[in-house]
């Protein structure tokens, strides 16, 4: 299978806090905010382990608690893809961003080659 992503992938955990903006077949889910982590992170996207079923499509708010002295990052992305890990497992969302702003591009960046060079890549 050819790999889709067009950014390098590296291993992160990180702590977010996720806000529902829109979710186009579940109204009632907008403006929901909740707690979940990342498995990995790229320049473009993110990988999700949530406790809560988030419908593909749907567009989210997400503040990435980053190490000092990067911060916290802000993002707004669309939901790829959602699958169900298993019964009490919860879920993998993979997002791809659509809006970063100007002041966290670089932070991002900055979380990014720092994670790449660590890992040795």
């Amino acid at each position: 299978m050819k790999e889709r992503r067009e950014d390098t992938r590296v291993d992160a955990k990180h702590d977010v806090a996720v806000t529902v903006v829109s979710s186009p077949e579940e109204h009632d889910l907008e403006n929901q905010e909740f707690h979940c982590s990342t498995e990995n992170i790229s320049a473009t996207g993110i990988l999700l382990f949530v406790d809560r079923p988030v419908l593909e499509g749907s567009t989210l708010e997400l503040q990435l608690k980053g190490e000092k002295p990067i911060g916290t990052c802000m993002h707004i992305g669309r939901v790829a893809w959602v699958k169900d890990v298993g019964p009490g497992e919860g879920y993998a969302v993979g997002v791809r961003f659509t809006e970063t702003p100007e002041d966290a591009l670089a932070a991002w960046a900055a979380i990014i080659e720092d994670k790449l060079s660590r890992a040795g890549n």
